[in-house]
């Protein structure tokens, strides 16, 4: 399988971006050097939130990403008919190999809606081959 990748939706990191730009030319403006500074550091945020997985299915696991793009959870699973969808795709639950099910922290509003879809139609198509 080749991972699927689902990255964070625009809209937070676009706002991010043009909020930390105008926070960087208002302190040019008033000569304040850590307002500069703070809108250089919410420009790096958006780009990387712009640009960087907010997770990755791959085979055997999937791992939650932070804006640097290192693993922060992972989620291992022997094969996708573990996963549970439900609530119109609003929830993802997984069931281990000890059939303890827990709630897969993963969110669609936070995510890509394209990307998303792709996620929830790898899961499907692997569920009911």
């Amino acid at each position: 399988m080749s991972p699927v990748r689902v990255r964070y939706t625009p809209v937070a990191g676009v706002i991010l971006l043009v909020l930390a730009i105008l926070n960087i030319v208002l302190g040019v403006m008033a000569h304040a050097g850590t307002s500069t500074a703070l809108g250089l550091l919410f420009v790096v945020i958006a780009v990387l939130q712009l640009t960087m997985p907010y997770f990755v299915l791959v085979d055997g696991e999937l791992q939650l990403r932070n804006l640097f793009g290192m693993t922060v959870k992972r989620y291992p699973f022997d094969d996708v008919a573990q996963f549970e969808i439900v609530e119109g795709g609003k929830r993802i639950f997984l069931t281990d190999g000890d059939g303890e099910r827990k709630r897969v922290r993963v969110t669609r509003w936070i995510s890509q809606r394209g990307d998303w879809e792709r996620f929830l139609g790898a899961l499907s198509a692997r569920v009911f081959d």
